[in-house]
């Protein structure tokens, strides 16, 4: 599946399109051509493919990120916090309910759907940058959120503040809450997601996408998440062109 992407998608250095920096390939702007079929749920009887956007692909590997949330809301984390003396949660995601949501899914992938099918012998378990940042840091590479990792590797994660704001050809997202990160951004989704990044400055605040850009939420917020995966290397194409009718098909 790999090859085929590359093939339909040359790479670029400006506007919409495929980048390649030091061998990591990502989409910015206003792509239409990253959809991707895998797994399915049924409704009313009725099978429907599960579709996920391209993030990132590196080392033959694919991230993707769900078009539809779980269907369930949960809360980062609701413990009391000694700290502030409120029950705001803490934001340390080794220890928090985040972490327990996201095992979960392993488990039972969609809440919304019946009979989800996905095949987690094609996924890669991975750790997951979480490094706590700012709101106004303006770094957009990854060195923020991935100079830590959790501690257990998971076949699930969410999207991090760096990988929407890359993703917009936007001079002007200079901050993950810029508003004009939304623009020319295929990313955007107008609903309402929690990420696994914390901010650095105190202990119960969370960054979350709200409808166009990201905010910082307590941990005690519920909220739904929209899901993260790494196709391993032993994912091949099946059919398709990447268009939302046309969905890359994996086999």
């Amino acid at each position: 599946l790999v090859d085929k992407i590359l093939a339909d998608n040359q790479v670029v250095t400006q506007d919409s399109g495929l980048y390649n920096e030091n061998g990591e390939y990502f989409f910015k702007g206003k792509v239409t051509n990253n959809y991707v079929a895998y797994g399915s749920y049924v409704v009313k009887d009725e099978t429907t493919p599960f579709l996920w956007r391209i993030v990132s692909i590196k080392d033959g590997q694919i991230k993707l990120k769900a078009i539809n949330h779980t269907g369930k809301k949960v809360k980062w984390d609701s413990r009391y916090n000694a700290v502030i003396d409120r029950e705001f949660g803490y934001n340390d995601f080794d220890y928090s309910e985040m972490k327990e949501a996201l095992k979960d899914l392993e488990k039972t992938f969609n809440h919304r759907y019946e009979n989800p099918q996905l095949d987690l012998s094609k996924l890669v378990a991975t750790n997951l940058c979480i490094g706590k940042r700012e709101l106004e840091d303006p770094i957009s590479k990854g060195n923020l959120e991935c100079n830590t990792l959790s501690k257990d590797k998971f076949f699930f994660g969410t999207i991090t503040p760096y990988e929407y704001m890359r993703a917009s050809t936007d001079k002007d997202c200079v901050v993950a809450t810029s508003k004009a990160c939304q623009n020319y951004n295929y990313l955007l989704y107008t609903d309402s997601e929690w990420t696994i990044t914390t901010v650095a400055s105190d202990n119960y605040n969370v960054f979350a996408f709200d409808t166009d850009e990201f905010e910082l939420y307590r941990a005690s917020i519920s909220k739904p998440i929209y899901p993260t995966i790494i196709l391993n290397e032993y994912a091949y194409y099946k059919g398709g062109n990447g268009t939302i009718d046309e969905p890359y098909i994996v086999k």
